[in-house]
């Protein structure tokens, strides 16, 4: 809009806070959210979405992490990334939702009682599989998704949180950063691979 000849942009508030990595998130409400997400008609929200993996890629999410991020692991670390992707590319699921996309951190704020009282930056909202924002909210613990979620979500969960580390050299790739940068995040999301390599899940 437009206010006395200058450009203006309308912001709301949301009250809250975030919540620290695994310190709170109400499991109750955390499904909540997702149920609330789920029930969201996107039929009206078409052309403001964006597609899944967007800032990995989009509909090239399989051939960037293939063609561009996998030559750029340690060798010993290859067929494991593929494995994951594989992995991804292979889930099914009965109905696409409304999913945020970045659902962690300081994005979901909660207030002093611990009730979740607000979601920002919708910018990666997409219609997808809702596990993939299951995946996100990790960032509770493994034991508050598994709470939260029926089985057959969680295990999906479980696949997408799996993937979501490598995003950052293809975003970089995509993002035509310096050759030194891209090199940085591989040093990281390598040391992230091994990581979450042992990560202990509850079994769903």
């Amino acid at each position: 809009m437009t206010v006395e000849g200058r450009a203006a942009v309308v912001l709301s508030w949301v009250d809250g806070r975030p919540c620290p990595k695994r310190d709170g998130g109400d499991p109750k409400e955390l499904a909540s959210l997702l149920g609330s997400l789920r029930e969201v008609d996107c039929g009206r929200l078409a052309d403001v979405l964006g597609v899944p993996h967007e800032y990995a890629g989009g509909d090239r999410w399989a051939e960037v992490m293939v063609q561009e991020v996998v030559p750029r692991l340690p060798s010993a670390w290859r067929s494991e990334w593929q494995r994951r992707i594989r992995a991804a590319l292979e889930l099914r699921w009965e109905q696409s939702s409304l999913v945020h996309g970045d659902l962690a951190g300081s994005n979901i704020r909660w207030d002093d009682r611990g009730r979740l009282v607000g979601v920002l930056d919708w910018d990666l909202a997409q219609r997808f599989d809702p596990a993939l924002d299951a995946a996100c909210l990790f960032w509770h613990g493994w034991d508050k998704v598994r709470s939260a979620v029926e089985a057959h979500m969680f295990r999906r969960a479980c696949v997408w949180a799996l993937t979501f580390g490598l995003e950052q050299i293809a975003f970089a790739i995509l993002n035509n950063a310096t050759e030194q940068k891209v090199a940085e995040e591989v040093v990281a999301m390598t040391a992230w691979l091994e990581r979450s390599a042992t990560w202990e899940r509850p079994a769903p």
